[in-house]
């Protein structure tokens, strides 16, 4: 058992409404045998855009700024301005290492947090590792979300949800 977190990208795409113009075809198999799916009744795509394992610090982050402070399970959507805001608060920390300024930018920003199964709360290479990837993956789906707003047709979002 751990903290585990997770971001999802959902796309409403409303397949079963002809209007919206959706065509293809979904082609899956698992293990040779075919998956049938009819695209005619698909509403929406959910895909796996991000996971960690106790990351602690990033956890207490989306709870205090995104789910209003309660640390309770659910899926929470995630804005643009959210993911820049951690992104932001990412850096500053990351600029920060090594510097008189590293202790407080860690306690006010992303400090580690406590609780069952959530790992260590020192500051140790983990810590420093968990932030590295966590800019790295908030940085791609930044990216993804300007590719995202040139399909003004469909109805994207973001969503985080922890497991403990």
């Amino acid at each position: 058992m751990g903290l585990d977190m997770y971001l999802t990208k959902h796309t409403y795409i409303g397949a079963e409404y002809e209007h919206n113009g959706i065509e293809g075809k979904i082609d899956l198999t698992a293990k040779g045998q075919p998956i049938t799916i009819n695209l005619n009744r698909v509403q929406s795509i959910v895909e796996k855009v991000g996971y960690w394992r106790k990351a602690n610090q990033i956890h207490n982050w989306f709870v205090d700024n995104v789910q209003d402070g309660e640390d309770d399970c659910k899926e929470y959507s995630v804005s643009r301005q959210q993911f820049q805001s951690l992104l932001d608060d990412i850096n500053t920390v990351l600029n920060s290492k090594g510097t008189p300024e590293e202790e407080g930018a860690i306690e006010d920003l992303l400090p580690p947090t406590s609780g069952c199964f959530f790992g260590s709360t020192e500051i140790d290479e983990w810590y420093w590792d968990d932030l590295e990837e966590s800019k790295h993956l908030i940085e791609n789906i930044l990216t993804e979300m300007d590719e995202d707003e040139k399909n003004d047709h469909l109805w994207i979002s973001y969503h985080y949800q922890s497991s403990w």
